[in-house]
């Protein structure tokens, strides 16, 4: 439509193959990082689901729904991490991730303490 009425009202048209490029880079994002990045991280985006491990925190600090919230995303932003629950009721955390994509649980402990956090022993893997 717009490559139509650019044609038709003798519009430039470089904005609008710029903004076509990019529409069109963006819509094949995806496939060329799968095509990039397959061979280094095992054919996908994400992390592997193989060698998963499962750690279960003690944290005390949680006080809210917003501390809860803060906790779980900042997990879930860690590499390595497949997925994560925070409780603040029992002031524990799940963490399931894969080793092998650079997941460190040290980080991860330093990081909460950074934002206020500590994690108590005993900080169990399931």
């Amino acid at each position: 439509v717009m490559w139509g009425l650019s044609v038709r009202h003798r519009w430039p048209k470089l904005p609008l193959v710029g903004s076509t490029l990019l529409a069109v880079g963006l819509a094949w994002l995806p496939e060329l990082l799968l095509v990039l990045g397959g061979a280094q991280w095992g054919g996908g985006i994400a992390p592997a689901v193989e060698g998963a491990e499962h750690v279960l925190l003690s944290i005390v600090g949680m006080g809210c729904e917003a501390c809860q919230l803060h906790v779980r995303s900042m997990l879930e932003m860690s590499p390595g991490v497949l997925g994560s629950s925070v409780h603040l009721a029992s002031g524990s955390a799940e963490i399931w991730f894969n080793p092998a994509w650079g997941f460190n649980l040290t980080s991860v402990v330093e990081a909460l303490a950074t934002d206020g956090y500590e994690v108590q022993a005993p900080v169990t893997t399931l």
